[in-house]
């Protein structure tokens, strides 16, 4: 044990002052890169025999909705961190942690840099601004939930389509459909223009209805109105166009 901290002693006071070369343009903030901390460790390493081996134990993920409604996954990684001596072997261990995110699939190999960097910058007494005292600042830790996706609208005009090809194939006309619209289909509602669609959904057809009141009003039977209807126009009354019914009404 006493060589392998030999040699991490000898290393951290041959590492001089390290410049900042990276900046991060979203936070504004410099760092040191984890390219030039390698740099200029690994010939120091080389040069006492020492070897540093990361040990990942444990893999952690969460995911979050970012603003841009992107999922972002977490990564957390717990393990050790061995230092060997190339000479007799013996092994000096610790604990690390290290983490990162991100939205394209990348924060798992991301996460394992950040792992070894922070390792480095530990075992060495590398510092830089990037790294945060933990007293100086308080992180709020409740996570806003992502706000639910307002349903779509559904679309007037396809919805008159649909309106109308219902009413169509129920015996109605363009112009029976639009009566139930006086002021112009345009000035009303999505609700309203779906409670016509319910109207004519679950009614009768346009035939049947009529029959039925001209039963009503008459009092003659199905038989007795197609009778006038087959000698008038030799088709069932349900069959009929308005004027033709018109005609029927008035034999009657």
């Amino acid at each position: 044990m006493k060589s392998v901290v030999t040699k991490l002693t000898k290393i951290i006071s041959e590492i001089k002052a390290v410049k900042k070369d990276g900046k991060n343009d979203f936070s504004n903030y410099d760092y040191i890169s984890y390219e030039q901390l390698n740099a200029i460790v690994r010939p120091l390493l080389s040069k006492h025999n020492l070897i540093i081996v990361p040990n990942i134990t444990e893999i952690t993920e969460h995911y979050s909705v970012n603003s841009k409604d992107k999922e972002v996954v977490r990564t957390i990684l717990k393990g050790t961190v061995k230092a060997i001596c190339g000479e007799t072997g013996e092994i000096l261990e610790f604990g690390m942690v290290g983490a990162d995110q991100d939205t394209g699939g990348k924060s798992a190999s991301q996460a394992v840099t950040e792992f070894d960097k922070r390792a480095l910058f530990k075992m060495f007494k590398v510092s830089s601004k990037a790294d945060i005292d933990p007293d100086s600042k308080t992180v709020e830790t409740t996570q806003k939930k992502p706000e639910p996706k307002p349903e779509p609208k559904p679309d007037t005009a396809k919805l008159i389509e649909a309106l109308l090809k219902i009413a169509i194939s129920k015996g109605y006309t363009e112009k029976d459909v639009f009566k139930k619209f006086p002021e112009g289909i345009d000035k009303y509602g999505l609700d309203q223009i779906n409670k016509v669609i319910d109207h004519y959904t679950k009614g009768e057809t346009k035939g049947i209805r009529c029959r039925n009141a001209l039963i009503k009003k008459s009092g003659k039977s199905v038989i007795e109105i197609n009778k006038v209807s087959q000698a008038k126009f030799e088709l069932n009354f349900t069959s009929l166009t308005e004027d033709q019914m018109e005609a029927v009404k008035e034999a009657l």
